[in-house]
């Protein structure tokens, strides 16, 4: 009899004993540590938002650019260029912008150019013939030694005293 008993208090300890460890384990408080994150993960979403805000607003200001895009339907990569400034010069064929900073870039204008010019409507889209020298304008375009115009965003003559558009 007593082997029994001893049977039974040995095998009852074990049980309660793991029993035991494994709830202290549960209710410990610890978590296993996460994954490190290798330098090539993504940024989390509110982390990206607030990049893409930041960098968006640097763009907002920038007044010139280029970048480099890859065209996924050719494979072959494909230079842009921006310039925000004032109108210098323009003509059928082609328009020059002038940069606050002195940089000066002049833009081909083909068929395929958008031009956005004040008192559009989209039953009377904007033409060449509308952007004046003088006017304030951004240009976005396509190329690297020679540039051609994909838009042109074209405000008007800024007024001196106020620095927005005239009516």
């Amino acid at each position: 009899m007593w082997k029994k008993v001893a049977v039974t208090a040995i095998l009852g300890t074990t049980i309660i004993g793991s029993g035991g460890a494994a709830l202290a384990a549960s209710f410990s408080g610890s978590t296993p540590a996460p994954a490190p994150a290798s330098s090539s993960s993504s940024p989390t979403t509110g982390s990206t938002a607030k990049a893409h805000h930041h960098h968006s607003h640097r763009l907002a200001h920038a007044l010139h650019a280029q970048w480099v895009t890859r065209n996924t339907k050719t494979n072959a990569d494909v230079t842009h260029d921006e310039i925000k400034g004032t109108v210098t010069a323009v003509s059928a064929t082609s328009v020059t912008v002038r940069a606050s900073d002195g940089v000066t870039q002049t833009y081909t204008m083909g068929s395929g150019t958008k031009v956005h010019a004040k008192g559009d409507t989209k039953t009377s889209p904007g033409t060449i013939g509308q952007i004046k020298s003088g006017d304030r304008a951004i240009v976005v375009g396509t190329g690297t030694s020679t540039l051609t115009a994909t838009h042109v965003d074209d405000h008007g003559v800024v007024a001196a005293s106020t620095g927005k558009p005239t009516t």
